[in-house]
């Protein structure tokens, strides 16, 4: 008798190639969820950084240090204006790397919008700050 290939079914796949197909597909849902979150969680760390350095820049520049260049915590260059004692603007772009156009509008929610501290105190920030 001749069987055809077609009659006979498909070899099961093992036990243990199915728990590695669903610690494979474990794996895939956990990165989905988690990455998005990672990723919000270091743009939240950088904004921080960044106001810590806007910080720090003011000091240098009310106790008449030079300050020649700074950058953010995205590796951005910061606007640095100084007119006059107490009269400075240290603006980051923020992660686009890119400066709005406009006055500070206070609280912020988003990453790539602008810090800026101007004359000793925070115009535009982060919200929760």
């Amino acid at each position: 008798m001749i069987t055809s290939l077609w009659s006979v079914p498909p070899p099961r796949p093992s036990a243990a190639k199915r728990v590695l197909l669903i610690l494979a597909a474990g794996m895939a849902l956990f990165t989905a969820y988690a990455v998005p979150g990672l990723y919000g969680a270091v743009q939240h760390s950088r904004q921080n950084r960044t106001m810590a350095l806007l910080r720090s820049v003011a000091e240098q520049i009310e106790r008449g240090m030079p300050v020649t260049s700074a950058a953010d915590a995205w590796g951005n260059p910061m606007y640095i204006r100084i007119a006059g004692p107490g009269d400075y603007t240290i603006r980051s772009a923020g992660s686009d790397g890119i400066f709005e156009s406009g006055p500070p509008r206070g609280s912020i929610h988003h990453h790539s919008e602008d810090l800026v501290f101007d004359g000793g105190a925070l115009v535009q920030w982060l919200e929760g700050i």
